[in-house]
């Protein structure tokens, strides 16, 4: 199975993909990441288009927070960060395949899942919220890094997804 990571940065959402069972990722990133640790595409995501997707069976996209953190209030009031979640939510939308958008506590992210690293017995409360397009949600799990999500998230995640996908294409 092949998934595309876009706005990958170091890879924690991508490394969680490949412990999950994806077996070939591709990260997509506006600047080269040269610890990434599987094929990387140098670009700006907005020049993608939904035919771009077909070649994958599945997408992740963890759009830049910095226009969703408390800190763009507080902190670094009054600089501007672009806001790509309209963009990747117009993206999987028109493709219509299995994705995933995730992004920071507080952000506009319709809250189809809430993770915390507590969740999975790390030692960070980092919240993320998930928005799936394409597949439904899976469960929450039943347990209670700066710019990488940690793996356990999109481990979690992708193994659900996984079986969405094995199961569409035999039937």
């Amino acid at each position: 199975m092949k998934l595309l990571d876009l706005c990958c940065r170091a890879g924690g959402a991508s490394t969680g993909y490949h412990r999950a069972g994806f077996d070939e990722i591709v990260g997509w990133d506006l600047e080269p990441i040269d610890d990434y640790p599987f094929e990387l595409v140098v670009g700006d995501i907005t020049t993608i288009t939904p035919d771009y997707l077909d070649g994958f069976d599945a997408v992740h996209i963890s759009p830049p927070c910095q226009s969703q953190t408390a800190l763009t209030k507080g902190t670094n009031k009054g600089r501007e960060y672009p806001n790509l979640i309209p963009f990747a939510r117009e993206l999987v939308t028109a493709w219509g395949g299995p994705a995933v958008i995730e992004n920071v506590q507080g952000s506009e992210l319709r809250r189809d899942m809430t993770l915390c690293g507590e969740m999975f017995g790390l030692n960070v409360i980092r919240h993320r919220y998930f928005e799936f397009h394409g597949w439904p949600a899976p469960t929450q799990p039943a347990q209670n890094l700066a710019e990488a999500i940690p793996p356990a998230y999109t481990e979690h995640i992708g193994r659900a997804l996984l079986a969405t996908i094995t199961e569409e294409k035999a039937a």
